[in-house]
């Protein structure tokens, strides 16, 4: 579903929904753009509609920061570094 629309159908949600959040942490999709794999519904929600609260959170893969412990307290990179390397990415509350 893309903003409550019904679009397509898969059987593969779990790789889909990988590739997408990949793909937005590289920057190829927009920051702002909602990525929810709902498994109770089998759906996978896609939002990009304007007015969703987003706030910037650290990645997190396999439970771990995706951030290096070296990069944590380098003084020269700045937020949009830190976004452009995947470190950070903007999540709203149907995501989180």
């Amino acid at each position: 579903m893309i903003n409550g629309s019904w679009v397509a159908f898969t059987d593969n949600g779990p790789s889909i929904v990988t590739v997408l959040k990949s793909s937005r942490r590289k920057g190829d999709i927009p920051d702002d753009v909602s990525i929810v794999r709902d498994i109770v519904q089998n759906e996978i929600k896609i939002y990009t509609d304007s007015g969703r609260c987003m706030r910037p959170l650290f990645t997190v893969e396999n439970n771990r920061l995706v951030i290096p412990a070296e990069d944590i307290e380098n003084p020269s990179l700045s937020f949009e570094n830190l976004k452009e390397h995947g470190y950070i990415e903007y999540l709203d509350v149907e995501e989180e």
